[in-house]
């Protein structure tokens, strides 16, 4: 069986830094669309009737 790499921690700590930027710039991406689609959702939802 072959071993996998498990590389030096410094690539490790690297590598974790880098997944961990991704994911926070990620997140303000998903904040940022949900700022722009909310006043369009709003403004649909104010048009469906109340008797519901």
């Amino acid at each position: 069986m072959a071993e996998t790499p498990t590389g030096s921690p410094r690539e490790t700590v690297e590598s974790v830094a880098v997944l961990t930027q991704v994911g926070g710039i990620r997140l303000v991406a998903v904040g940022v669309v949900e700022i722009v689609t909310a006043p369009t959702i709003r403004g649909r939802a104010r048009q469906v009737p109340r008797a519901l």
